[in-house]
């Protein structure tokens, strides 16, 4: 209900990506972020943070992710139960950035 696991979900990734100096200080920040998107309906992930997370998975920069890394670039952000399962480019199997940053909002929108 109260979708504590996709919380700590979120975190571990945020602390993954970002491996800030001090994690303490920066799951701080990050609950203060969410409380404050969660007043306002800002996404605690940003356009930014979206595009460094589907960055990281197209490491040999081609433009675009497969199938299986978008569903895997969902569970990170916490968001693989309400997003889209057939996002622009599946057929081909090239999910773009821009494809994913849009889906990744609107499911995030969801959660």
């Amino acid at each position: 209900e109260h979708k504590i696991p996709e919380l700590f979900q979120q975190l571990t990734s945020a602390l993954l990506f970002y491996k800030p100096d001090d994690p303490k200080d920066f799951v701080l920040k990050q609950l203060e972020t969410l409380r404050t998107s969660r007043k306002t309906n800002i996404p605690f992930f940003t356009r930014d943070d979206l595009h460094a997370i589907f960055r990281t998975f197209d490491a040999t920069d081609k433009g675009y992710i497969s199938t299986s890394q978008y569903v895997q670039a969902m569970k990170v952000i916490g968001a693989e139960t309400v997003a889209n399962q057939n996002p622009k480019g599946i057929s081909e199997n090239r999910i773009s950035i821009s494809s994913f940053v849009e889906e990744a909002l609107f499911a995030l929108s969801k959660v």
